[in-house]
C-alpha cells in the first residue's frame, strides 16, 4: 500500500509540474508577444515620425530656396507647421519657433532692402547675419528632431 501511495503521489506530483511548466512556458510566451508587439509599434511610430521630420525639414529648405511669392509653398509650409504641432515634442516643438522666428526676422529685412532677388536664399551674403541665425536656428531644430526620434528607439544608444 505504501508503495502504491508513492507511486500515485509520483504520478500527481509530476502531473502538477508538467502543468505549471506549460503555465509557465505560456505566460513567458504571452508576455514576449506582447513585448514584440509594443516594440513594432514604437518603431513604426518612429519611423513614421521621422518621415514627417525630414518632410518638415525639406519643406524648410525648398521655401528658402524657391522662388518668392509661391501660394503652393505657402500652403506646404502650413502643413507642415501643423506636422510640427501634432508630432514634436516640447524641444522640437521650441525649436521650431525659434527657427519661424528667425525666418521673419531674415524675411524683414529681405524685404526691407527693395532689392530684386529670386530666392530668400539669394540674399543670403547681402544680410550674412541674418542668414547665420537661420542657420544655426535650423541646425538646432534638426538636433532636436534627431534627439527626439533617438528617444523613441527601443534601445537608444
Amino acid at each position: 500500500m505504501a508503495q502504491e501511495l508513492a507511486m500515485v503521489t509520483v504520478g500527481v506530483i509530476s502531473a502538477i509540474s508538467v502543468l505549471a511548466g506549460s503555465i509557465c512556458t505560456w505566460l513567458l510566451n504571452n508576455i514576449s508577444a506582447t513585448e514584440t508587439a509594443k516594440r513594432l509599434e514604437q518603431s513604426a511610430v518612429r519611423h513614421s515620425i521621422e518621415e514627417k521630420y525630414l518632410m518638415v525639414l525639406s519643406g524648410t529648405e525648398l521655401f528658402l530656396r524657391s522662388k518668392l511669392k509661391n501660394m503652393d509653398l505657402e500652403t506646404d509650409l502650413a502643413h507642415l507647421n501643423a506636422v510640427i504641432r501634432l508630432f514634436a515634442n516640447d524641444d522640437v516643438k521650441k525649436k521650431h519657433r525659434a527657427q519661424s522666428d528667425a525666418v521673419v526676422a531674415y524675411q524683414d529685412v529681405f524685404y526691407k532692402s527693395q532689392k530684386n532677388f529670386e530666392s530668400l536664399s539669394d540674399g543670403s551674403e547681402e544680410f550674412s547675419q541674418e542668414w547665420r541665425k537661420l542657420m544655426v536656428a535650423l541646425e538646432e531644430l534638426s538636433g532636436s528632431m534627431s534627439a527626439h526620434i533617438q528617444s523613441l528607439k527601443s534601445f537608444p544608444k
